[in-house]
């Protein structure tokens, strides 16, 4: 294909980004590149944007906030940025500074692959303007997988005479200051472990984390990338924490607990990609000890909730049942309530709200066999063991090849009566007002009778629903596929 006349959209964008020296609106960038490559479309600067979405960092840009309406160049986020690297035993011993992401992402090029010229090129420095004098080395480990084991090859800068004039530890730290991130200068500062400011830095990284956290929450998916994420956020740290850091990036978002990366993308903790179940499937299930018993407040506790078809808010139950009771009791409650065959998964998931608005994310937490199984995830779980209060909202899933859709909203968890001890739970306490439809069969004859099935052959044979009262079922094909109709 021949190369249209001019420059590219990216090509034109990487000059005007090398124009810049701070942050600027993403509207006004794109107009920029639109004044030298002017675009006959008609949302010329949403094309822009459009076009540039995965090449920011290769231009040199990124963006300067979470709602990502102004763009800065990467080296104005970094110059000035001070992180943090804790020294492991087998550094010490090795005299040498294992490189991380942490440090790697901050490289020029990050996050590719080949970073090896980058790293040759990296010059420490102490505050005197001493050069601090390292050797580029690489340290081989060998690591258990699921397809064995295998070597992971990490670069690593052996610092001798620096280690042993500061006399540094295992648990003291290195602060690393960006004094210019083109020239790779950064300058490095010796930190005891007696010195360590821990409250200080505690909130840098519950800081840090909210501001990843935040990005990821008003993404339109549930994965971010995670260096221009990690960019953005480094963008809106507070000047103390750009000045006294806290722990490494990676370190502060395992103790956070709600996120995870792979290298090139952020999602939440527990969000499992294809390859994940995979994963799980292949490894032995861990063997799971009796559960715990329930005080008998907990176990007695009324769980109502509303339930209705996804996109049928019009058919729905009221329902209760008791702490003490399974996902595994409500699943097949709910089977036979909604008239599902009973031969087939059921699941469910928490919806946890993202960001503002009405959008959600879904928390797997039980899979449930038709067949009484040790293996299906989370189905023994007890209501009273999944922290639901009034506005929780579950889904649950019937069949996953037909996917019946549910959506339920707790509203409201009260203490057991005793005039409630000879109720029997799960139970409904309220449902929709009928709307009845009407046997095909019997107003063909003049007759109204309340249909009770629909029969799925007639219907598709005749290009229109046929509906059977309960008469009619027993006078029909017995190899016709009939459904019964829920009201």
């Amino acid at each position: 294909m021949p190369k249209p006349n001019g420059p590219t959209i990216a090509e034109v964008a990487t000059e005007v980004a090398a124009t810049l020296n701070g942050p600027i609106a993403y509207d006004e960038f794109a107009q920029r590149v639109l004044a030298i490559r002017p675009s006959a479309g008609k949302h010329p600067v949403t094309q822009i944007k459009s076009a540039l979405r995965y090449e920011l960092s290769r231009i040199g840009l990124a963006y300067a906030d979470r709602a990502h309406r102004q763009v800065t160049p990467i080296h104005t986020i970094l110059n000035g940025l001070t992180v943090r690297h804790t020294f492991a035993a087998d550094e010490i011993a090795a005299r040498r500074l294992n490189l991380t992401d942490d440090e790697l992402f901050l490289l020029p090029g990050a996050p590719s692959m080949q970073m090896d010229e980058a790293i040759k090129r990296l010059r420490l420095v102490e505050a005197g303007g001493t050069e601090v004098k390292t050797k580029v080395d690489h340290v081989s480990a060998q690591v258990s997988g699921l397809l064995g084991s295998y070597t992971v090859t990490t670069p690593a800068l052996h610092m001798p005479r620096w280690l042993t004039a500061h006399a540094v530890k295992a648990g003291d730290a290195a602060l690393f200051t960006i004094l210019d991130f083109a020239a790779l200068r950064w300058q490095i500062l010796h930190e005891p472990a007696a010195q360590r400011r821990q409250s200080e830095i505690e909130t840098a990284n519950r800081t840090l984390a909210d501001l990843l956290f935040e990005q990821l929450e008003s993404a339109q998916d549930e994965q971010v990338m995670l260096y221009e994420t990690l960019l953005a956020a480094f963008a809106q740290l507070p000047s103390m924490h750009r000045a006294y850091p806290g722990d490494p990036w990676t370190h502060a978002l395992r103790l956070d607990g709600r996120m995870r990366h792979d290298g090139f993308q952020l999602t939440y903790a527990e969000r499992r990609s294809m390859f994940d179940a995979m994963v799980e499937d292949l490894l032995e299930p861990e063997p799971t000890s009796p559960p715990a018993s329930l005080p008998p407040e907990q176990k007695g506790a009324i769980y109502r909730f509303k339930i209705h078809p996804t996109r049928n808010k019009k058919r729905w139950r009221r329902i209760e049942i008791l702490g003490g009771q399974t996902l595994r009791d409500l699943n097949a409650f709910l089977v036979g309530e909604f008239k599902h065959d009973w031969d087939h998964m059921g699941g469910f998931w928490r919806l946890v709200p993202r960001g503002v608005g009405k959008r959600v994310r879904e928390v797997e937490i039980a899979q449930i066999s038709p067949f009484y199984s040790e293996e299906d995830e989370g189905a023994d779980l007890r209501l009273a063991e999944l922290d639901l209060e009034a506005g929780s909202q579950l889904r649950w899933v019937f069949d996953f090849g037909d996917w019946h859709q549910y959506d339920l909203l707790i509203e409201a968890v009260e203490d057991a009566s005793p005039a409630t001890a000879a109720l029997d739970f799960p139970r409904v306490v309220a449902q929709n007002k009928p709307q009845y439809r009407y046997c095909t069969t019997c107003q063909a004859e003049g007759r109204q009778s309340i249909a009770t099935y629909v029969c799925h052959d007639c219907s598709y044979s005749r290009d229109q629903t046929v509906l059977l009262c309960d008469t009619c079922l027993r006078q029909h094909d017995e190899d016709h596929y009939t459904e019964e109709i829920v009201y």
